[in-house]
């Protein structure tokens, strides 16, 4: 991640253009590389989430975006975190922990979701172990979404001893 690292941008999409480059990053991994349906791509969470926009700077001053994920008030007490998509090009280089950790961070202090206890998402299964090295960890038996075995996962809020 030493290169990137560098020109990695992280933000929440608030512009369509941000939304539409994250879609586009969400498409081409999830529906061309996984096999998920395109139409499941679009859903009732959508209008409630927000996104994580990925991006890096090339030398030539261009910003390409790399990875996206939303997140949203599942109920009073949890925030799921979902369409965790990063390019192949850019996979095994941190950008999806950087994605992660910047949730996280957000979640954890934004006033919005002072009263959050937990941090939920439904892992491909195969990539659990990617979450479980975040502090993640496996809450029931494997389920199928589309087709594709899951795994619900979770974190607790961290306790800040003062």
């Amino acid at each position: 991640m030493s290169d990137i690292r560098k020109s990695l941008k992280l933000i929440l999409a608030k512009t369509q253009e941000e939304l539409d480059q994250g879609a586009k990053v969400r498409s081409i991994v999830l529906t061309t590389e996984m096999g998920f349906d395109v139409a499941s791509q679009i859903d009732e969470k959508d209008s409630i989430s927000k996104y994580v926009l990925a991006t890096i700077t090339t030398p030539e001053n261009k910003t390409i975006p790399i990875g996206s994920l939303r997140l949203y008030r599942y109920s009073p007490k949890v925030v799921k975190i979902g369409r965790v998509a990063v390019l192949k090009d850019y996979r095994s280089l941190g950008v999806g922990k950087e994605m992660m950790l910047f949730a996280e961070d957000f979640i954890w202090n934004y006033d919005e979701y002072a009263g959050v206890e937990e941090i939920g998402l439904n892992s491909v299964f195969e990539k659990q172990e990617f979450y479980k090295k975040l502090g993640y960890h496996t809450v029931g038996d494997m389920f199928l979404e589309e087709n594709h075995p899951h795994i619900y996962m979770a974190r607790h809020r961290p306790l800040h001893p003062y």
